[in-house]
């Protein structure tokens, strides 16, 4: 189930252009991190109680509600979305019975995107590169949808902070949609846990009519990320039962 914010439904971006971004197969991605019983212990220690993730302020992201956390506690996803005229920002969010460094991962498999999320038919990474401040670049080809459509995207990993930015380059953009930005953000919870958040803000040309632009982002923030909690969550029990026989051999 999902639950909704009580702004109005706004944001731009069809779902397939959202989900370029980033649905489920059932074959696990290449990560590059092995999780070891001693990683296992360390992911479930629980947090100081009374901090708070500074990523809330520096990415913008907005202050839960009481009944939305209530509904992340009870496995929905909650959305919400804002528009002006033909811009917007909006969000998503879900809670996952998976540590922040495993859910990174599977966001930053970039190659991987076309075995997980079923509207990317085909992900390739072009280049990538990585600065001294200890970020990872990625520049990478997507088809989306069952019409092919060519996306263009640049992304941009912190894994510290657990955030993962993405980008739709200049190129891609059409008479529909005229700019497309956005991230994932990972916060630990502690004790294995994690809320990730997807934010997106986009800006569709003036003359697409409102009520389109409102029916897709609707469309886009559920496809972009209904996927993630059941794979990440199966992918996290392989990963368990793995390190038990392991740890039994």
């Amino acid at each position: 189930r999902e639950r909704r914010g009580r702004s109005p439904i706004a944001t731009v971006a069809g779902g397939d252009v959202a989900a370029g971004g980033v649905g489920a197969s059932g074959s696990a991605p290449r990560f590059e991190r092995q999780v070891t019983a001693d990683a296992v212990a360390t992911d479930v220690e629980a947090p100081v109680l009374g901090t708070v993730d500074c990523a809330y302020e520096r990415l913008g992201l907005p202050v839960l509600s009481e009944e939305q956390h209530m509904a992340l506690r009870s496995g929905e996803l909650v959305q919400s979305q804002d528009r002006s005229g033909h811009t917007g920002r909006g969000y998503a969010v879900v809670e996952l019975d998976v540590p922040k460094h495993f859910v990174v991962d599977i966001l930053a498999s970039f190659e991987e995107y076309e075995r997980m999320i079923p509207v990317v038919r085909n992900s390739q990474v072009v280049s990538t590169f990585n600065c001294e401040e200890g970020l990872e670049h990625a520049h990478c080809q997507y088809k989306l949808s069952k019409f092919g459509i060519g996306v263009f995207a640049k992304h941009q990993v912190d894994r510290t902070t657990g955030t993962i930015k993405f980008e739709v380059a200049r190129e891609n953009f059409s008479f529909i949609l005229r700019e497309a930005a956005g991230h994932w953000h990972v916060e630990d919870l502690g004790g294995g846990r994690s809320r990730v958040w997807f934010s997106v803000d986009v800006e569709a040309s003036s003359f697409v009519p409102h009520s389109m632009v409102d029916y897709a982002a609707e469309r886009a923030l559920k496809r972009a990320t209904s996927w993630l909690k059941p794979y990440a969550e199966e992918m996290w029990r392989l990963e368990l039962d793995n390190v038990g026989c392991a740890a039994m051999a």
